[in-house]
């Protein structure tokens, strides 16, 4: 559930990616950035399982894994039906709501390893409590999606993590963020790893397979693209580009504050047993609207990653993917800035993560098909 495109890849039983199903993500421009209907989201998605399915062999299907953009999700009343649109993450709603939270909430960067400010979802939320707009339930769109295909409502760590709510030294909800949105009981649920049973599917192309929730498309595309070693990170690059190091936890909470301070942000990952170091900006987007050379872009990866370096130790391999990695301008541009750095073979890194995900809460093995053989050095 990207940004920009939904996009769908199957995984056949020896690993092989078929062509991808793509459609745009439905957003609609309003003043303050874009917003979605939550149905129309969940029609896009089946639209582009649909393509995919049609790309590939005939056989069963066994499992789907939903991953995508975070801090965005729908605000769900008691029965369970949406009660405002979906807000794109880089809206500017919740800017007001967001300046509060450092004062309001004070160590809001040590307890939830992000920036207090518009971006995460508390704040987006924060703003429509203000307008009046308050629901029992709150779920991530790939979450949303999910339970929209016959799955239970259920939340993810890595997703969680991009919220503001969690409180990630505990892997649990932060009960002051909750008081703070003046949120009911139940508001979320229990947050569990990436590639945890989540129910069955009801779409009629994959009826009874086996659903998860395989959390935030960045360090999900870190598996899709084998970007799983230690030491490895991953520079993903779509509408929004991130530097994803996965890294043993804990992080200690004055080591999370230091992170944030620096621009850095310390969450879960959807890796059993791994957090998150991220770095991101927008990159795709300035880039493909003329605001922002591939070098000045690329200038920027570096001083994050530098960032990641100094506090977390020298990075191993250097994995990147996305779209807008395939451009030859940007390609040059992050070879003279970042140095060697790897292109798996592999077209859409965070589904075929997805699907891996898929695969394990199925109870198949994914390990072989993420260690795929690394493409040369450029």
């Amino acid at each position: 559930m990207g940004t920009t495109t939904v996009k769908a890849v199957v995984l056949d039983a020896d690993g092989r990616e078929h062509p991808v199903g793509s459609v745009a993500t439905p957003w609609r421009a309003v003043p303050t950035g874009a917003e979605a209907a939550p149905e129309d989201l969940v029609a896009v998605a089946l639209a582009a399982i649909r393509l995919a399915l049609g790309n590939a062999p005939e056989g069963r299907v066994v499992a789907c894994g939903v991953t995508g953009m975070a801090e965005a999700g729908v605000l769900l009343d008691g029965r369970g039906t949406p009660v405002a649109p979906v807000i794109a993450w880089y809206d500017r709603r919740g800017g007001e709501q967001g300046r509060r939270l450092a004062a309001e909430l004070p160590g809001f960067g040590r307890r939830t390893g992000l920036p207090p400010g518009p971006l995460c979802s508390l704040a987006k939320q924060a703003w429509l409590a203000e307008q009046g707009i308050r629901g029992a339930r709150w779920l991530n769109v790939p979450e949303w999606v999910v339970h929209r295909l016959g799955g239970d409502q259920v939340a993810e760590l890595s997703l969680a993590s991009r919220t503001g709510f969690l409180e990630v030294g505990r892997r649990a909800w932060w009960p002051d963020a909750l008081a703070w949105l003046g949120a009911p009981p139940g508001y979320l649920p229990e947050p569990r790893p990436a590639g945890t049973f989540a129910g069955r599917c009801v779409m009629a192309e994959a009826a009874g397979a086996v659903l998860t929730v395989a959390g935030h498309d960045h360090p999900c595309a870190g598996l899709g693209a084998g970007a799983t070693g230690p030491g490895d990170v991953l520079d993903s690059c779509g509408t929004a580009e991130a530097l994803v190091l996965a890294v043993e936890p804990p992080v200690p909470a004055p080591k999370v504050e230091l992170a944030v301070s620096r621009g850095l942000t310390v969450g879960w990952h959807v890796l059993p047993g791994r957090q998150a170091v991220m770095a991101g900006f927008e990159s795709g987007r300035l880039l493909e609207a003329g605001k922002a050379t591939a070098e000045e872009l690329a200038a920027v990866a570096a001083r994050l990653l530098h960032s990641m370096e100094d506090l977390f130790g020298p990075a191993g391999r250097l994995v990147v993917v996305g779209g807008a990695a395939r451009r030859p301008d940007v390609q040059d541009a992050k070879h003279r800035a970042l140095g060697a750095f790897e292109q798996p073979d592999v077209v859409e890194a965070g589904a075929v993560g997805a699907a891996l995900l898929g695969g394990r809460a199925a109870g198949l093995s994914f390990d072989s098909v993420a260690e795929r053989p690394q493409a040369p050095r450029l």
